[in-house]
């Protein structure tokens, strides 16, 4: 059995904008602790 979450958001700004800057640089090194964990499936 799976635990399935949804999040769904409204981008205030463009990803390129200076705006969104802190949250896409933290993208990647998010995605990678996820990888990571045990028992991790998909994002």
């Amino acid at each position: 059995m799976h635990l399935a979450e949804l999040n769904i958001a409204h981008m205030r700004a463009p990803k390129e904008s200076a705006l969104m800057a802190e949250f896409v640089s933290a993208l990647a090194p998010i995605h990678a602790l996820a990888d990571e964990a045990p028992g991790f499936v998909w994002r």
